[in-house]
């Protein structure tokens, strides 16, 4: 799978989850914590950075409002 980040530490795959400190990332598994640069594939949120460029800019629709009829 090409969109994935790699943990340059432990090695494990799609490991990270954003950082409390600006442009940090962690790992889950081995609790390092690098600037989303240090990170090959990387993007700023942490997550490959494949997926960020593949994704259009289109508004999401709106979430069905399953259980919120109007009783007038």
């Amino acid at each position: 799978m090409a969109n994935e980040t790699i943990c340059p530490r432990c090695g494990h795959k799609n490991s990270f989850l954003k950082g409390f400190l600006p442009d940090t990332c962690v790992c889950r598994i081995c609790q390092s914590q690098l600037d989303w640069r240090e990170i090959p594939g990387a993007g700023a949120d942490c997550g490959p950075a494949a997926d960020e460029k593949g994704v259009p800019d289109v508004p999401m629709p709106a979430a069905s409002q399953e259980g919120e009829e109007d009783h007038d």
